[in-house]
């Protein structure tokens, strides 16, 4: 939430659903590792929520760290080159390959 403190979550919205209904969208949430009300915010948010299927045998904890690494070294390589930019006024053309590069992976 922009950088201020979260704001406090105490109001309340009422959705009547059918019984199968409820246990369909606990299904879902909890298949998600979302509590049902952070699964409905992320529904009504973006449209949809974005799962992540683990195999029983990958743990989700090392895979959301290890993607985090990846992240962290992608913004230290950008603040690299963002400071060698300003520092020469140009970029070399390898390091515009690797900028273009970059944004093909990030798009996909």
């Amino acid at each position: 939430m922009n950088n201020k403190k979260e704001e406090s979550r105490n109001k309340k919205i009422e959705l009547r659903v059918s019984e199968s209904e409820k246990i369909k969208y606990q299904k879902k949430a909890a298949s998600s590792r979302l509590t049902l009300s952070e699964y409905l915010r992320d529904f009504l948010d973006n449209g949809q929520v974005n799962i992540i299927e683990m195999d029983s045998g990958i743990d989700a904890q090392k895979l959301i760290f290890d993607e985090r690494k990846v992240l962290i070294g992608i913004g230290s390589n950008l603040n690299q080159l963002t400071r060698y930019t300003h520092q020469n006024k140009k970029l070399h053309q390898d390091i515009e390959a690797l900028i273009d590069e970059l944004k093909s992976i990030l798009i996909n």
